[in-house]
């Protein structure tokens, strides 16, 4: 019995452009403002639709039946050509592979094997080709996605991204990574970052690796053969060792995939868009400090529920995540410590924050908290200046201790 026929593709394009799939693959990975992105954005004329969905952003060209895809930082991460899709006029070029609209899951499946997998609505995901094709109820290629491809037993990075961030107080640089990995195998992608190009160190460390010669970057394993994916990592100033100034920085991307006999092999990679970028960096003065909160008094009310309760008082300082938490000054409006947090290390613009807390046996209240940026600290803390806030009403620092490196100081003879 013959395989009931496919549905009507859409409406046919009135004024078709010629905007070939090489031309949209050539988009792929690329930034919304790159010249090759905009050329082709206005060869397909205005979109009919600019909005966002879920963390994608879409330009959909209607009209030309395609559909461009972008990330949340504006990459280009796929592009959409649709047949069959509603109030959609159909792409009317040749597409990619030999396929074709007329195409049905099993004539699929014969060229690229079974799917990697299916989401809901009859999205399939094929290891070869990076192809994504959405079915229609009659199981005909109803859009056929673009993305970015990888021979087998080779990776690809489509797209590397640098930009300045800052999280939880900490100033420094996101790094993401679009990549493909297809060998058939259990495989691991790692990254870190040299400054200069031919055989530079590595400059990223570890934050809890920082006593040490810095070399950790990071590393993403997957237990499948076949991965189509990104990662992103927020990198501190300070897990960067590097000298204040300004500096030249590479990514340095390793794929290897794991042989029969459990050790590790490098898998080739290309990039997509030539050798992966450089990002001109300039690097805040960075230190290691250390220094404590000698004094704090509270508002006296009652803070546990009794008559006359009051607090047990502690103090937390967190950069990033938390640094330190002191010991409990138990059922008292004013609390003294002479202890100090260890020494971390932090860079100018750094936003420390130090709070106070009322101790319980399950939960603990926040007293109150401020955040200050790290050279106002060190002012603040030398001059012994008193802080108020909220219930807080006097809070003083010990004067910060700096070091620019925590090696041991030479004996003398």
């Amino acid at each position: 019995m013959d395989a009931p026929r496919c549905a009507p593709l859409g409406l046919p394009v009135l004024e078709p452009v010629a905007v070939t799939t090489t031309e949209l693959q050539a988009a792929l990975g690329r930034h919304v403002s790159d010249p090759v992105v905009r050329q082709l954005a206005a060869a397909l004329g205005k979109p009919l639709d600019d909005r966002s969905q879920n963390r994608y952003r879409l330009l959909n060209f209607h009209d030309q039946g395609v559909t461009i895809v972008l990330d949340n930082e504006q990459y280009v991460e796929a592009i959409d050509l649709h047949g069959r899709t509603y109030q959609v006029r159909s792409y009317p070029h040749a597409l990619p592979s030999g396929l074709s609209f007329k195409d049905r899951s099993d004539d699929i499946e014969k060229r690229f094997g079974k799917p990697l997998f299916c989401a809901t609505r009859g999205r399939c995901t094929y290891a070869d080709g990076g192809l994504e094709i959405v079915y229609g109820p009659d199981a005909c290629v109803s859009t056929l996605t673009l993305h970015p491809t990888a021979e087998p037993g080779t990776a690809l990075v489509s797209a590397i991204r640098i930009r300045p961030e800052k999280r939880g107080g900490a100033r420094g640089i996101l790094v993401g990574i679009d990549y493909t990995i297809n060998v058939g195998a259990p495989a691991r992608l790692s990254a870190s970052l040299v400054d200069g190009r031919e055989n530079a160190p590595e400059v990223i460390t570890g934050r809890d690796e920082l006593q040490r010669a810095g070399r950790l970057g990071w590393t993403v394993a997957h237990d499948s053969g076949v991965i189509i994916t990104s990662v992103s990592r927020f990198i501190p100033h300070s897990a960067l060792v590097l000298s204040e100034g300004t500096h030249v920085l590479t990514p340095r991307v390793v794929v290897e995939k794991q042989t029969a006999a459990g050790d590790w092999s490098a898998v080739p990679i290309r990039f997509l868009h030539g050798e992966p970028p450089v990002v001109t960096l300039d690097e805040p003065r960075c230190r290691w400090h250390r220094f404590g909160v000698q004094r704090v008094v509270v508002a006296e009310r009652d803070y546990d529920g009794g008559e006359s309760s009051r607090p047990d008082l502690r103090w937390q300082v967190a950069l990033e995540k938390n640094l330190h938490t002191s010991s409990e000054q138990g059922d008292t409006f004013t609390g003294r410590w002479s202890e100090r947090t260890p020494w971390f290390r932090a860079c100018s613009g750094d936003d420390i924050t130090i709070g106070i807390q009322d101790v319980d046996a399950a939960f603990h209240d926040d007293i109150g908290g401020r955040t200050i940026e790290l050279s106002e600290l060190v002012r603040i803390a030398g001059a012994r200046e008193v802080l108020s806030f909220g219930p807080v009403k006097e809070l003083v620092l010990s004067a910060v201790e700096e070091r620019e490196t925590l090696a041991a100081p030479a004996r003398r003879r």
